[in-house]
């Protein structure tokens, strides 16, 4: 099933909301993820796209983010953003994601003297979904139980047939 994801208001899509504070050290850590922590260009617009998200969530609830406000968040302040975004029907592994992006920016803030962003520690990472085995063509499982086809290794012959055994199991 696609997911499309929800439009981000027009400001949130460019820039980094809050005032000239927040966004200066926002893009700052930005630039550390590139240059410093030499990050996928990827990873960066994922986090950076995941903290707008964030800041603009905390905008609509609080009005003006500052870098105070930012770090007397509170544990539910989170949660919250978190489980507007599952409402949203953003899977567990994006919401690890979010979480991970936040965390570093709130090390970057606490590394450039601004305060410890306490609420994060106190946030558990979502639990990820089990997925089952992708099943293998039935072309591919049959060469794969197939002893004659398999007869040239160089491995005993009950061997070969133990392991065709448990695929045939496996795979039927």
């Amino acid at each position: 099933m696609l997911h499309v994801p929800p439009p981000i208001p027009e400001a949130c899509a460019v820039a980094f909301p809050g005032d000239a504070a927040v966004r200066s050290v926002a893009m700052a850590w930005q630039d550390s993820l590139l240059r410093e922590r030499r990050m996928a260009a990827n990873t960066v617009e994922a986090y950076a796209r995941d903290l707008r998200q964030f800041l603009c969530h905390l905008q609509s609830r609080t009005g003006a983010v500052r870098i105070a406000g930012l770090v007397s968040l509170k544990p539910r302040d989170i949660l919250g953003f978190m489980a507007a975004r599952r409402a949203e029907g953003v899977s567990g592994r994006s919401l690890m994601r979010s979480l991970a992006g936040l965390r570093s920016f709130a090390r970057h803030l606490d590394r450039e003297g601004h305060g410890s962003v306490s609420a994060l520690g106190a946030i558990r990472s979502p639990k990820l979904e089990r997925r089952l085995p992708r099943p293998i063509p039935i072309a591919a499982a049959r060469a794969l139980t197939d002893i004659d086809i398999r007869a040239g290794e160089t491995r005993e012959p009950w061997v070969l047939a133990r392991d065709a055994a448990v695929l045939a199991l496996l795979y039927g």
